[in-house]
């Protein structure tokens, strides 16, 4: 009975997460907007990711997250790539947050199962809530995105 509650919290708290996903969107959309321009104009003041030695992450590190990542949210290797060529900066930040995730994930699962079973498929609701507002933000918002927001 306890597994059951423990259970139906975590679902309802996955599903308010989506909900509020879902409500910040168009914000959302705007933000990330005025953040890029913003960005922009203060680029010269920020440390660069390629320069910055806290972003290094080892190939082999790379390529495990890679693995991992594209074992359970396909999508997310494609959009690595494309930001790779567009926007290496990104990219690298993007890698040492997935390395740093996937690791942390990993640990899970040699620990504790029953927590990695919990949090893996927080983790991939996460992952493709970034992975659609990525593309709201390439493409503009369209009826299908809030359609698969609302499947997570």
């Amino acid at each position: 009975m306890a597994d059951f509650r423990r259970i139906r919290e975590l679902v309802l708290f996955a599903a308010f997460g989506v909900v509020l996903v879902l409500w910040q969107l168009p914000t959302a959309v705007s933000a990330c907007q005025d953040k890029q321009n913003e960005n922009s104009r203060n680029s010269s003041k920020r440390s660069d990711p390629d320069q910055d030695p806290r972003y290094d992450v080892s190939p082999e590190q790379v390529a495990a997250a890679l693995a991992f990542a594209e074992q359970h949210v396909p999508q997310i290797k494609r959009l690595l790539s494309r930001l790779e060529t567009a926007q290496p900066s990104k990219y690298r930040t993007a890698i040492y947050s997935l390395v740093k995730e996937t690791e942390k994930l990993q640990t899970y699962q040699g620990r504790d199962d029953e927590r990695y079973k919990i949090m893996l498929p927080l983790w991939k609701n996460h992952k493709t809530a970034e992975l659609i507002l990525a593309q709201v933000t390439i493409k503009g918002e369209n009826p299908k995105s809030r359609e698969k927001l609302l499947e997570l």
